[in-house]
């Protein structure tokens, strides 16, 4: 629950930043506060593309993109990482490959408006509006994720730009994680963890020549549910923060692997098989997956647990107690459960 006072902020922020677009007037509606502060802008009028004359309709999204003290978040807010965003977006865009939300410029014909709050200078977009209905978690949406994902990959192989504002892919974590000071459960898990994630960091490294023949580029990186909308029966996608140029296949065990972890983690473990198996027939209906790929997603899926764990490790100060009891009780014996199975069977999802 946001504390009122911290609404009243966001809100006046979100009023001055329309000014830069040339909004004088609109109905700003707080939508929620998950990577970036969100809010919808109903205009009296449609909103004309600063320098074309095409209109973006009544409707933008407009993000605000609140320096974050938590490991989470900083990354995904800093100024680079949104630009890479919206670079990819824009490509996008013009391609129509898929619906995807466009950056609208401003006034001054930036995709970026910042905006002096105190001493700090927050970062704030816009876009144009999505229209769409959330999925849910079954097989056939994960089709038409699987779908999705491929046209992307598509177009990433054959796009022709500029790729240096675009970060490049590192299977390694910085450093692998550090024991935690004053969480012995936490601890413990993560030295049992410890010798299986060293070996997925070795697996991974003697995967070059495979995930080269398999194509890389720039991808979405959390291609999932909540961010895939449909409407009218066209699949489209939204939330790019996390794109960056790596492997296609990473694009892929990125998804499994949340799914891994969520069916497990919520008890339902049966439901990974029909949505991987369903996601697995529609991406390779246009791009070929071989034995070799499917070992190299298996392996990249144990290297998105090994990140998690750097992650947690990383984050555990900044987590509250209910967080905190989650971790140690629930996703950590998941990670150890699912390494240890790997170590012995060098598998993690179906081989098809």
């Amino acid at each position: 629950m946001i504390p009122t006072h911290e609404r009243q902020r966001l809100q006046t922020l979100a009023g001055q930043a329309v000014l830069h677009y040339g909004i004088k007037r609109a109905k700003i509606t707080g939508l929620n506060q998950r990577k970036a502060a969100t809010f919808r802008i109903e205009t009296d009028n449609p909103l004309l593309l600063p320098g074309t004359k095409e209109y973006a309709g009544n409707t933008c999204l407009l993000r605000i993109h609140l320096p974050r003290a938590d490991y989470a978040k900083q990354a995904e807010n800093s100024r680079e990482a949104i630009q890479r965003e919206l670079g990819w977006l824009d490509a996008i865009a013009r391609s129509k490959v898929v619906v995807a939300p466009q950056p609208i410029k401003n006034v001054a014909g930036e995709t970026i408006t910042e905006i002096d709050e105190g001493d700090s200078r927050i970062c704030v977009t816009l876009m144009r509006w999505v229209k769409g209905e959330r999925i849910a978690r079954i097989p056939e949406n994960a089709a038409r994720i699987g779908t999705a994902m491929t046209m992307l990959h598509g177009f990433a192989s054959t796009i022709d730009r500029d790729l240096t504002t675009v970060a490049h892919w590192n299977p390694h974590p910085p450093v692998l994680a550090q024991r935690v000071h004053g969480a012995p459960q936490l601890n413990a898990l993560f030295d049992e963890c410890r010798p299986m994630m060293e070996r997925v960091l070795a697996d991974v490294a003697s995967l070059e020549s495979v995930l080269t023949a398999n194509g890389r580029g720039l991808i979405h990186g959390d291609l999932v549910e909540k961010n895939a909308l449909i409407h009218q029966g066209e699949t489209r996608v939204i939330d790019f923060a996390e794109c960056e140029r790596a492997p296609f296949l990473w694009d892929v065990a990125k998804v499994f692997g949340q799914w891994l972890a969520e069916t497990s983690v919520e008890g339902k473990p049966q439901e990974f098989s029909p949505l991987y198996r369903s996601f697995i027939d529609a991406y390779r209906a246009k791009r070929l997956l071989d034995d070799a790929a499917f070992r190299a997603i298996d392996t990249l899926v144990a290297l998105w647990l090994v990140r998690s764990v750097h992650w947690l490790m990383n984050a555990w100060p900044h987590f509250d107690t209910e967080v905190r009891l989650n971790v140690v009780e629930r996703h950590m014996p998941f990670v150890c459960s699912q390494l240890g199975r790997y170590g012995n069977e060098s598998r993690l999802c179906i081989m098809a």
